[in-house]
Order: structure tokens, then C-alpha cells, then sequence
């Protein structure tokens, strides 16, 4: 990869870079040469992973996305004590460093962005194929699950054209735009319902001949012990 501009032998960093005072520690020969090849191979890797290396300085549009990981970064670029320093030392560090940043950036800036959506089957599309029966399979979304996954469910289900999706308690559903995000229009096509509280969905199942699956650690005996029945409802709850 090409040398990035400005991480050379002659560059500085601006005064109000975050990763300056640490690289203006006083450092032996060795040491200052070994930072200044840390720094290059960072920005190339950064580079390599679609980032401004410049995304380091508060004054970038972004960098405010990459605050959580600085901490990482500048213990890779200016590391204290032996520890830290064999760590940075570590080959691929630059890489892993760049692309756990990178990757941070974009979650926070997809979380920050409810608008920015990409566009699934039209109506036409969906006219032109239909489905058929659905299947005799209900979900129940439990408290707990992000907006960005209940979407994401919501798209999952209209895929397998199952029968219904139960929210229960204060799980978001549409229209939150966080949902609308990656629900990408499915939420249209799958019957949602939302309950009160999870026995209250189950009761209900099982009086329509429902049969629970998923229900691990419920402690309330009628949520516990499924009956036997031919439509089954799988609950899904956010993970450990």
C-alpha cells in the first residue's frame, strides 16, 4: 500500500491531536523510530479499512465515532510500559486495531442514522410471487431485544411467511425507525400483535392450540409446560 501523506520521518501531529501528547514523550532513538512505523502502518491499515487516518483528530467529522476506541489505539501507538508494549509488537496488531475501530465507526454511525435505509422488494415484486399458506409457526419477541434485531426478526419471518409476531412489554415494533431500519418494509407483511406481558401471550397460545418452544428458565408453570399441539410458537429473548 502506498505510503499515507503526512505519517513520513518530517510529519507532526496538530497540537490538538489526542494521540499527540503521548507520542511526544521524550523517547529513545529506537523508541521514536518504533513509533513513528507504529503510526504508518496504522494509517495504512485504517486506510485499508476505509478510514481518513485523520479520523484520530477531534477536529475530523467522524471522530467522534472513534472516541470509544482510542483508548485501544493509543495503546498500539504510544504504549506504556512493557506490557502494552509487547502487545503493539504483536504482528497484525495494526490491523486488528484499525479494523476494530473501523467497525466501531460504522455501528455507531448506522445507530446514529435511522434514515439511511436500503431498499428491498417492491409491492410489485411481492404481487407477482406470492407466498402461499403461511406456515402454523407464531414468534414471540421477548423485553430486552434491540430495535436494530427486532427488524431484523421481523424480515426473518416474513422470509418463512410464518402466521404471526407477538411483541411483548416494551420490545420496540413499529413504527420505531430504528425497526423500520432493517425491517425494510416487512412489517407490512407479517401480522404483528403486541401483548401485555408474557403469560398473557401464552394463555392465549395455548387456548389456539399452540404448542411453546424456546421458553428457557420460565418459572411460571403455564409458561413452562407447553401443550401438545400441531402449531407450534417459538420465543426469542436477547441472548446472555
Amino acid at each position: 500500500a502506498a505510503a499515507v501523506p503526512g505519517a513520513g520521518e518530517g510529519a507532526t501531529s496538530p497540537a490538538s491531536s489526542s494521540t499527540a501528547p503521548a507520542l511526544r514523550l521524550p523517547l529513545s532513538l529506537g523508541d521514536a523510530e518504533e513509533a513513528k512505523a507504529r503510526r504508518r502502518r496504522f494509517e495504512r491499515e485504517l486506510e485499508r479499512v476505509g478510514l481518513d487516518p485523520d479520523i484520530m483528530e477531534p477536529g475530523h467529522a467522524l471522530h467522534h465515532f472513534a472516541a470509544p476506541a482510542l483508548p485501544a489505539a493509543l495503546a498500539f501507538l504510544a504504549p506504556h510500559g512493557d506490557e502494552e508494549r509487547a502487545v503493539a509488537r504483536i504482528p497484525g496488531r495494526a490491523h486488528t486495531v484499525a479494523a476494530t475501530l473501523a467497525a466501531l465507526v460504522q455501528q455507531l454511525r448506522a445507530r446514529s442514522c435511522a434514515e439511511l435505509r436500503n431498499t428491498d422488494r417492491t409491492q410489485e415484486e411481492v404481487k407477482r410471487k406470492p407466498l402461499g399458506p403461511r406456515a402454523p409457526l407464531s414468534v414471540v419477541l421477548l423485553d430486552g431485544l434491540p430495535a436494530l434485531e427486532v427488524g431484523c426478526l421481523l424480515r426473518t419471518c416474513e422470509t418463512a411467511h410464518l402466521r404471526r409476531v407477538m411483541l411483548l412489554g416494551q420490545v420496540p415494533g413499529p413504527p420505531d425507525p430504528q425497526v423500520l431500519k432493517t425491517s425494510l418494509g416487512s412489517e407490512r407483511r407479517v401480522p404483528i400483535r403486541r401483548m401485555g406481558s408474557l403469560r398473557e401471550a401464552v394463555v392465549m397460545l395455548h387456548e389456539t392450540g399452540h404448542t411453546i418452544w424456546g421458553l428457557a428458565g420460565a418459572d411460571d408453570p403455564i409458561v413452562a409446560a407447553p401443550a401438545l399441539a400441531p402449531a407450534p410458537t417459538l420465543a426469542v429473548g436477547p441472548g446472555p
